[in-house]
């Protein structure tokens, strides 16, 4: 769960876990994140290219295999946070 920074460890679920990664690209260092964290619940087959997931207009795409996504899946649904984001069925004024 904790993250290399430049002298310490990095917890990604403080509000300061992006302090290392200031003045570098987000993009690349949230790409490089995903990536280890896919390879530490032990998805082989998984590789990240872009943080959003549209790979209509990207020459790299990500690649992934089903049972690989369940796992990640699973690892999601581990978060109590996440885990009430994805249950949210309405949002809005109403």
């Amino acid at each position: 769960m904790f993250l290399k920074g430049r002298n310490r460890q990095v917890n990604p679920l403080t509000n300061d876990w992006y302090v290392p990664y200031i003045g570098k690209n987000f993009a690349f260092c949230f790409i490089s994140m995903m990536n280890e964290k896919c390879n530490r619940i032990g998805t082989v087959d998984t590789k990240m290219f872009n943080c959003h997931g549209n790979d209509a207009y990207e020459q790299l795409k990500n690649i992934s295999t089903c049972n690989e996504l369940a796992r990640i899946s699973g690892e999601f649904v581990t978060y109590p946070f996440l885990r009430n984001i994805v249950k949210t069925t309405r949002y809005g004024p109403y």
